[in-house]
């Protein structure tokens, strides 16, 4: 599901981010921390395993600035 990729970055660009020339992820330079901005990219169901009734959702999500990856659960 998540390709592993050895970075190699561009310049820092004017709003302080670096970007990887194979998997386009971003790393934020000079500046504390990434505000993300989410991007739901898969959501899977859970489900009970006797019954096989949904019980909840998973959502995976990806910043659409820096590419991490983020997972949130619902009961």
């Amino acid at each position: 599901m998540f390709n592993i990729c050895n970075h190699i970055y561009t310049k820092v660009d004017d709003k302080g981010y670096q970007y990887c020339i194979k998997c386009n992820k971003a790393k934020l330079i000079g500046l504390p921390k990434c505000i993300h901005k989410w991007k739901t990219i898969d959501t899977l169901e859970k489900e009970n395993i006797l019954t096989k009734n949904t019980i909840g959702f998973i959502y995976i999500q990806q910043c659409t600035l820096c590419g991490e990856i983020n997972k949130i659960t619902i009961p």
